[in-house]
């Protein structure tokens, strides 16, 4: 069983396209099929990806402080039992809750693969609560949203560095491709509650051919960006360090094999 979390502090940070970017790029392009749990308003991924699992569970409701208090959020542990592998996306606004039912839960301690995806556009304050996700055992990566205008080019003297005590960092740095940046153009494709295979077939003629062509890229710069990285080794958790030195904030420039997509 296999449960991977996407999380990050703010909201509009890229959770959905990092949900989209695992489901379609990585498992569905290999035929392995994963429950998606969007846990926002309207929970519009599940729909996407899972409708009729809205008949008999509200995944909307599972981090409210009802849902937790109610044990709501148990049924991720029993939708992975069921099939294996569980993609859930968390809102912005639930993260204490989140965390508070993690821990109160036990589910960290079953037979179970956790990995962390924290999404962040750069911004200082999309770094919050960080260190509380790197001081649990699970892979944690860290996701460049590329889309963002807040990432520095160059490493900078100032940095946000998460390290054990012998100044080993213990996280890895994936980059969300940045291939659609036209703000009307995300809102178009998010609003056909469809996949983005479906999207970009060729056959598609309800989208323009460019639009279904960053849609491939994105797809393929995804499948290439979040399989590159080796999980780092394994620390002590319980000794995190956060250095916060400058208000720049860089986590390494993106990998300078990747080539630029012309648009």
């Amino acid at each position: 069983m296999k449960i991977h979390w996407i999380g990050g502090n703010l909201p509009a940070s890229g959770k959905a396209w990092l949900v989209r970017g695992l489901t379609e790029s990585i498992y569905l392009e290999r035929g392995i099929h994963a429950v998606v749990v969007d846990t926002s308003i309207n929970a519009k991924l599940t729909t996407v990806y899972n409708p009729g699992l809205l008949s008999t569970n509200s995944p909307s409701d599972y981090f409210t402080r009802a849902g937790v208090d109610s044990c709501l959020p148990d049924q991720i542990y029993e939708l992975a039992g069921r099939s294996d592998l569980v993609i859930v996306k968390l809102a912005s606004y639930s993260q204490q809750l989140f965390l508070e039912w993690v821990d109160s839960s036990g589910i960290l301690k079953e037979e179970i693969e956790h990995e962390f995806w924290f999404v962040s556009n750069g911004q200082r304050d999309s770094f919050e609560y960080f260190p509380a996700i790197c001081n649990r055992p699970w892979q944690t990566h860290f996701v460049k949203n590329m889309y963002a205008r807040s990432w520095q080019t160059k490493p900078s003297n100032g940095s946000t560095i998460f390290e054990d005590e012998d100044g080993n960092n213990y996280f890895d740095v994936r980059i969300l491709p940045a291939t659609i940046t036209n703000p009307a153009e995300i809102e178009e494709i998010e609003s056909r509650g469809a996949t983005l295979y479906h999207l970009a077939h060729p056959q598609n003629k309800s989208l323009p051919m460019l639009t279904r062509t960053r849609i491939k890229r994105f797809l393929q710069q995804s499948c290439q960006n979040l399989l590159t990285l080796t999980p780092p080794p394994a620390v002590d958790r319980a000794n995190v360090k956060l250095a916060l030195s400058a208000p720049a904030i860089d986590l390494g420039a993106e990998d300078s094999t990747q080539e630029p997509i012309p648009f």
